[in-house]
């Protein structure tokens, strides 16, 4: 498989942080299966159906204002044709199966991004979320941010959508997307990662003094992602990268699944970088927190 070949659907479909794509006129389209889940709705009580009557605010809520703040990043990225990326946000999500229409505490780190036609006019908006609640309210477990490999992260062997579309698709959506050669050789990122980098298509990463790994990092990443290759297991790996409008590196959950042949071989690694920096900076708060909490709790009882 060229490495610009990419499957659109699989890819969308298999990319795990949730992920929606609406209309101009805010009504929505699709969802991939991580969204699906995350709000605990399936795309038949999804598709056509406007955003804002599936997510309406909490009416328990006084101080609730999802509504009014996404609204608002969407026409801003209708008006300025660029991502927005949004600040935490309280938005709290129906319980499908309450009987009182009861609502669930959420708080989400979402971007919006612009989909264009051929002559640059913005027809849709993808937007990707991270659900953050736990990290906010201070039940932060590392073994979610290490959580399962992303399963449908599967490219279908027969590409059924066209060439460009696919490209295109995996350029715009709000991660960086990565493909690798049987021997662990990445041989193509998509638009992002060149401008996290502010570098041009075809640099190459191979000299340490210009990597955009941090130095500290690059050890343990080449131990595990050689183990991977020997043994073709998942790839999860939290790694920092310097982003070059601030020369600050920032937390990456990376994730790469190998995609194997008829007949068992290993073809092709495919995966995905997810900015978890406000997470982790969070998580890593929170911890410092409680720990200072514990030792003037121990003080105390010495008294």
């Amino acid at each position: 498989m060229h490495p610009d070949k990419l499957n659109f659907d699989a890819l969308f479909q298999a990319i795990q942080s949730p992920l929606l794509i609406v209309d101009t006129d805010f009504h929505i389209v699709t969802a991939n299966r991580a969204f699906e889940a995350v709000c605990s709705l399936s795309m038949q009580n999804l598709r056509g159906r406007y955003i804002f009557e599936v997510f309406p605010d909490n009416p328990n809520d006084p101080s609730a204002n999802g509504v009014e703040n996404l609204t608002a990043s969407f026409n801003r990225v209708i008006k300025n044709k660029i991502p927005d990326q949004m600040p935490i946000q309280k938005y709290d999500v129906a319980i499908s199966d309450s009987e009182n229409g009861g609502f669930q505490v959420r708080y989400w780190n979402p971007i919006n991004t612009p989909l264009f036609d051929s002559h640059g006019n913005v027809t849709h908006i993808l937007q990707r979320v991270e659900d953050v609640t736990e990290q906010v309210l201070g039940k932060y477990r590392e073994s979610e941010l290490n959580a399962k490999l992303i399963e449908h992260l599967t490219v279908q062997k027969r590409l059924y959508e066209s060439e460009f579309q696919a490209r295109e698709i995996a350029n715009n959506l709000p991660m960086i997307v990565w493909t690798a050669r049987p021997d662990g050789y990445v041989d193509w990122y998509n638009d992002w990662w060149y401008e996290y980098l502010g570098q041009p298509r075809g640099t190459e990463w191979d000299d340490p003094k210009t990597s955009p790994m941090h130095p500290d990092d690059v050890p343990p990443t080449l131990a595990v992602w050689n183990e991977c290759l020997r043994t073709g297991n998942f790839y999860t790996m939290e790694q920092r990268f310097r982003r070059a409008t601030d020369g600050e590196y920032r937390w990456h959950v990376v994730r790469g699944i190998p995609i194997r042949n008829e007949h068992g071989i290993i073809t092709k690694w495919i995966g995905g970088n997810t900015d978890i920096h406000v997470a982790k900076c969070l998580a890593q708060e929170l911890s410092l927190a409680k720990q200072e909490l514990e030792e003037k709790s121990r003080l105390l009882e010495t008294v």
